[in-house]
């Protein structure tokens, strides 16, 4: 069943071992308010604040030890 709505997580919930930014961070396009060559950057529903993406690595238990 899927959710609608957001919920808080703990952040050692979700990553017990961590996570790693491994990459830039970059402005996430908000594409219906984009137009050709003016890109406008996505904002948080709930914060207001610019939205960003990277990728990340998550350490495993045997990586760890």
């Amino acid at each position: 069943m899927a959710r609608s709505n957001s919920f808080v997580v703990a952040m050692g919930d979700v990553f017990p071992l961590g996570a790693f930014i491994v990459s830039e961070v970059e402005a996430v396009r908000d594409f219906d308010k984009s137009a050709p060559g003016r890109p406008v950057q996505q904002m948080d529903k709930e914060s207001g604040l610019p939205g960003g993406r990277c990728r990340c690595w998550m350490p495993t238990r045997s990586a760890a030890e």
